[in-house]
């Protein structure tokens, strides 16, 4: 069975949502927190830093980085291949809803394991001191994509709940209908043996037969005798 009208305007609308967020953590972390060199003075000396990834823990890691383009990156592509296996599949036979659950599932887990991730990282970033207790740049940023990453396992969470929602009304409304069936049925069944049952402790007086009318042949016969 297919998804209702508001059910997929709520899911066009949150994934409208997601596939922004997605889009906006891969364009931060590449203009903003990838490969930044940055300096500052102290005490009359210049310090220049060439920082790897700045939400990695520290100026020169950049596995974060890295993990944050894959989160994103894979999220966008899975979510372009489910829509196209189902599309090419007509639902997939009406089964999309659940795959679609499911899919979300693995979204949502995929997403709050990230959040989990990048906060503990971005939160060592920002107690990170260099010379005279300076403290890293793009703290802003930073803190963005952690958020935006934590609204992203909330629209993933929700998703996978319409979807779930929509699955078991479909599911519902096929066991109804195959119970309505059955039990239709079965009430037939009882009245029919109630009538057959009736009929055999009260049959029916047998009618005798009409009498029958005189016909045109009579008069004839009359004359002939």
């Amino acid at each position: 069975m297919g998804l209702s009208i508001i059910s997929k305007i709520i899911l066009a609308i949150l994934s409208i949502f997601r596939v922004a967020l997605a889009l906006a953590i891969i364009i931060i972390t590449a203009k903003q927190l990838y490969h930044v060199n940055f300096w500052f003075t102290f005490k009359d000396t210049l310090y220049r830093y060439d920082g790897k990834c700045l939400m990695a823990g520290s100026v020169y890691g950049e596995n974060v980085c890295s993990y944050a383009f894959a989160v994103c990156g894979l999220s966008l592509l899975l979510s372009l291949i489910t829509s196209f296996l189902l599309c090419i599949t007509c639902d997939l036979c009406g089964a999309g809803s659940w795959i679609e659950f499911v899919v979300e599932g693995f979204q949502t887990a995929w997403w709050v394991i990230a959040g989990i991730v990048i906060s503990k990282k971005v939160k060592d970033s920002n107690d990170v001191r260099l010379e005279g207790g300076a403290r890293m740049p793009k703290e802003e940023w930073r803190n963005a994509v952690a958020v935006m990453t934590w609204v992203a396992a909330l629209l993933s969470l929700l998703i996978a709940f319409v979807y779930l929602t929509e699955s078991l009304s479909a599911l519902a409304k096929c066991l109804g209908c195959c119970g309505y069936g059955k039990e239709e049925k079965a009430h037939h069944s009882k009245k029919d043996e109630a009538r057959r049952v009736d009929y055999q402790e009260n049959p029916q007086p047998s009618q005798p037969p009409p009498p029958q009318a005189a016909g045109k042949d009579d008069p004839v016969r009359a004359n002939a005798v």
